[in-house]
């Protein structure tokens, strides 16, 4: 830190003259103990020089005692080396060393006593200053205490205070003050004939850099522009600081010395202290002139005064100190209630806040201590507050933005509150209005349940618009049900219900909610006398029972709808005792006819989900049939709206030969256009399964019912698969018509997709469908799906069929049901694009014989049993064998034994010796010609040497033809682009 040096002990005579005298007697200590160690041979005395440097630390500065220490140094070290006769060094050396800390000791001590002495300076410098801001009463008395105060504290010898003139934009000399004794008057005389624009000279670069200025010597500055005078004046360093009020330069202080003194952090800090206690000093005596100009003019202008505020649209009234009224005009007394001004200046305080209650802009109770003229009048500067008003005697309300400005006198004591009110009713109201408009109206659109609604309203109107709120709808027998309640004190919102369950409005009544619901007509009570609530009353516990809920004002509108109105509701004021008025019937009717619109939508949209639902019901079978030998489980979600009608379905039933049909299909579009055609779908599909085996001719006559139905082609799509439950499981043959492919889950965890495709159904008239023979052993499982699974999207994206096969294979080993659900659960996680329908079909693990055939169940006289296309891998041989046991009914046991052993080796040569490729398959054709049953076996291979051979008995193949021959009544081979081998066998 760079810090004043010490002060010059020149700098007055009298300090000169005892700063020399305690030099002297310290330098003379010195000498005296240096004389005696070198007179007396035997004794080291010269120590003792340490004490000059302390005698001079009591009076002399830090400079002044470090000259005195190294003078006894140099005597020290003089003596020790001429003094004669002296061997003892060590003790030469120690008392040197003794001198040496007691110069340092020393030389610290006058630096503390330095220190102390200059902020006990500062703090009575500064003491002085506020004792003079306080005791004098204008500048000019202040100014030259001030700066004398500050000049002897820091030893100035000069000290200039220059008063800003903001509208010239220069300084000019207020008051000057110079040291006694020194002659500056050449200097004080050029000072005053100067004034400085911003930016130039000491004092004009204070003020434009709003900090302290230095000038550290007067000679060598050049842009001191009084630099001959001051030096001739004796005058060698400068500095000028800002007085500051609120951060405002309001003028500058310029004090100059005759030492040279270089700059000093701590000085910058003490005088800009100074410059703030002498700008607060200004800035107040300011203010106190332009109050009291203020008030001299305002009671020259009384009378002006009077006539011009008694004419405002906005209310005035002027508080005293004890904040009793001694104005107002005719706006304030509309305001408060009373006739006129004069009524409402002579009223008492206590009278004038009796005749109406103050609430905050939201309702709240506010205290008398929060009224911007009570914090005027306690010397605060208030905020605006918006005020509620409401009139006691008539329940009227206004709104009003009350501000407050405090009146002070010559000594900045308040001495008037002038309080100014702005009426804002209008603004206040159509604000509220619409801000429960708003509310109302997102309660209402928030929910399609329309009892839901009317609650969210009542609530919404408790407490910002009224203290309790009742809503009655009309049942459909005519009788009026209570929906809705609410109150702003929650202890009496049981009173009200008991009152209106104990005491029911009279349908008949002339009065009141049934004659609001019988005409429309909304009613407005602004007051409700106490004659009103005994002529109304059924009895005296009624009466009693009225009273405590406390009704004040209330109105009753209807909610109107084309067929009459619904119902009405009630608002009531009790508590707050405010009187509705039309403006508040208006904003209440609005909400009743939005409620009422609400309610018709609520019930329209009841109706028509009621009707959509049960469309939908009967799209779908009721119940799942139980089938011997089969789990089965179903899954449906629609994902539109409750009013629309899905076009996803399913469909499992008997279709009267010992095989079961189960279908699922998507219909394009919603709503009833997707309805009629889901049930076109679903009755041709049962009525050409009663006449068509094979899958792909029932959906081909689908297809043909769909391009007939209609000319805007709707289609859809559909997957078709017979089921017959035989000994080893189940046999299976699908067709799909552009509809995603069932998926197969292995017991093992295998999934397969099965290799059915096919175009959509109602677009083209030959469609393209493919079978697919598939066979579930037990614990096997195949689910069928609409496209609502694999297009749901869920948090990890698409579902997609990688999702569907990894969720279903570890679902592999559970039961349908459980199959089904996993798969809903996990499409269904994220958002639905579209319906979802799941068919699962499972072979449990105890299966292990026949299903049971009715008794009647024979195979019929002719024309095909089934024509099966089988995948072309080994799964292939299982799943004929699968197909041929459905005939057990009509072949009985020894014949269906041949059967299966004949159609075994047939498919396995097929699958051989036809070397088909991946996506080839190999066809398995039944059907019956009178008392014979034929049998083809195709292949895709080039045919083979149908010459019959022996077999060797020990081969491991080559007996399928010869079997064959040895078992069927006749067989053959045909060529046609594949290679079919046929049989038959007789029945009977």
């Amino acid at each position: 830190m760079i810090r004043e040096p010490a002060t010059s002990i020149t700098a007055d005579p009298r300090r000169r003259r005892t700063a020399r005298g305690w030099a002297a007697l310290a330098i003379g200590s010195e000498l005296l103990f240096a004389s005696l160690d070198y007179v007396i041979e035997e004794v080291v005395l010269v120590g003792g020089v340490v004490v000059g440097p302390l005698i001079a630390s009591i009076r002399l500065g830090s400079r002044g005692t470090a000259w005195t220490a190294a003078v006894g140094l140099s005597l020290a070290t003089a003596v020790a080396a001429v003094e004669p006769g002296t061997d003892d060094v060590e003790q030469r050396v120690v008392s040197v060393s003794i001198a040496v800390l007691g110069a340092a000791l020393a030389i610290h001590l006058a630096r503390v006593r330095e220190e102390r002495e200059r902020t006990a300076a500062w703090l009575a410098a500064q003491h002085a200053v506020a004792r003079v801001a306080a005791e004098a009463a204008t500048l000019d008395v202040a100014a030259p205490r001030m700066l004398r105060a500050i000049g002897e504290a820091l030893r100035w010898d000069v000290a200039v205070l220059w008063e800003l003139d903001a509208d010239a934009g220069v300084l000019r000399v207020a008051t000057t003050w110079h040291a006694p004794g020194r002659d500056v008057t050449a200097f004080e005389e050029l000072v005053a004939e100067r004034e400085f624009p911003r930016g130039e000279g000491l004092p004009g670069q204070a003020w434009a850099l709003r900090s302290p200025t230095w000038v550290t010597d007067v000679a060598e500055d050049a842009t001191f522009t009084r630099a001959a005078v001051a030096i001739a004046s004796g005058l060698r360093s400068g500095f000028a600081f800002p007085t500051l009020a609120e951060d405002e330069v309001l003028g500058v202080i310029e004090v100059y010395t005759s030492e040279s003194r270089m700059p000093d952090v701590e000085l910058f800090e003490v005088m800009a202290t100074f410059g703030t206690q002498i700008g607060q000093f200004i800035e107040s005596k300011r203010a106190q002139r332009a109050m009291q100009a203020s008030s001299a003019a305002l009671r020259r202008s009384r009378d002006e005064l009077e006539a011009t505020l008694g004419g405002l649209a906005d209310g005035v009234t002027v508080q005293d100190a004890t904040g009793r009224l001694v104005y107002a005009n005719q706006a304030a007394a509309d305001t408060i209630g009373f006739p006129t001004p004069a009524e409402l200046v002579a009223a008492a305080p206590a009278e004038v806040m009796a005749r109406f209650d103050v609430f905050d802009e939201h309702g709240g109770p506010l205290g008398v201590e929060r009224l911007p003229g009570r914090q005027a009048l306690a010397g605060q500067e208030p905020d605006p507050v918006v005020v509620r008003f409401r009139v006691r005697a008539t329940g009227a309300e206004s709104w009003s933005i009350v501000k407050a400005t405090a009146v002070r006198d010559a000594d900045g004591a308040v001495v008037r509150a002038v309080n100014i009110f702005e009426d804002i009713s209008e603004q206040k109201r159509t604000e509220i209005g619409q801000r429960f408009l708003a509310e109302a109206g997102r309660a209402i659109g928030a929910s399609l349940d329309y009892a839901t609604t009317l609650r969210s309203v009542a609530q919404v109107a408790v407490p910002s618009f009224a203290d309790w709120c009742a809503v009655d709808v009309l049942d459909d027998d005519g009788s009026l049900q209570r929906v809705a309640v609410a109150h702003v004190d929650p202890a009496k919102l049981d009173l009200a219900q008991d009152l209106s369950e104990r005491y029911p409005p009279d349908p008949h009544a002339s009065a009141g909610v049934p004659e609001v619901i019988r005409t429309g007509n909304a009613e407005l009570h602004s007051r409700i006398p106490d004659e009103l609530l005994v002529q109304a009353a059924q009895g005296a516990e009624h009466l009693e029972l009225i009273r405590a809920v406390g009704l004040h004002s209330a109105m009753i509108v209807p909610l109107p709808a084309w067929r009459g109105a619904l119902g009405a509701i009630t608002f009531v004021n009790s508590e707050t005792q405010r009187a509705f008025d039309e403006h508040d019937l208006e904003l209440a009717a609005e909400v009743g006819r939005r409620a009422a619109t609400a309610m018709e939508n609520a019930r329209l949209y009841g109706e028509r989900a009621y009707i959509a639902r049960t469309l939908q019901h009967s799209l779908l079978p009721p119940h799942l049939p139980d089938i011997a030998g089969l789990e089965v489980a179903a899954r449906y979600r629609a994902a539109g709206e409750g009013n629309e009608v899905g076009g996803d379905f399913y469909d499992l039933f008997d279709t009267g030969d010992a095989r079961w049909a189960v279908v699922i299909g998507d219909v394009c579009g919603k709503g009833a256009d997707a309805a009629a055609t889901t049930a076109l779908a679903r009755y041709t599909l049962r009525a050409a399964a009663m006449r068509e085996r094979r899958p792909g001719r029932v959906l081909e006559q689908l297809n043909e019912a769909l391009l007939r139905q209609r000319d805007d082609r709707q289609f859809c799509t559909v997957a078709y698969a017979s089921v017959d439950v035989g000994a080893h499981g189940a046999e299976l043959t699908v067709a799909c018509g552009g509809h995603p492919a069932p998926v197969v889950v292995r017991r093992d965890g295998g999934v397969e997709i099965t290799p059915c495709g096919g175009t959509l159904l109602g677009v083209v008239g030959d469609p393209e469908l493919a079978e697919a023979a598939v066979g579930l052993s037990p614990g096997d499982a195949i689910v069928l799906y609409t496209d609502g699974v694999t297009e749901a999207r869920t948090p990890d994206g698409l579902f997609g069929t990688d999702r569907l096969v990894t969720v279903a294979g570890g679902a592999a080993g559970r039961s349908a049901t459980e199959i089904a659900r996993r798969i809903e659960e996990a499409a269904a996680s994220g958002e639905l694009r579209d319906d979802l329908a799941i068919v699962v079909l499972r072979v449990p693990d105890s299966h292990n014989g026949r299903r049971p055939v009715p008794a009647t169940a024979a195979l019929p006289r002719s024309g095909e049993l089934f024509d099966l296309r089988l995948p072309a891998t080994a799964e292939a041989i299982r799943s004929a064998r699968h197909a041929v046991d459905r005939l057990a009914a009509g072949l009985g046991p020894e014949r269906l034994d041949d059967l299966r052993l004949l159609v075994s080796e047939l498919v396995t040569n097929g699958l051989r010796h036809g070397s088909p490729d991946a996506g080839d398959w190999i066809g398995l054709r039944v059907h019956r010609e009178r008392e014979l049953l034929r049998v083809e076996v195709s292949d895709p291979g080039p045919g083979f040497d149908a010459a019959l051979r022996e077999a060797e008995p020990d081969a491991t193949g080559g007996w399928g033809l010869y079997l064959v021959d040895r078992l069927a009544a006749r067989w053959g081979v045909d060529r046609d682009g594949r290679t079919t081998v046929w049989f038959d066998i007789p029945l009977g």
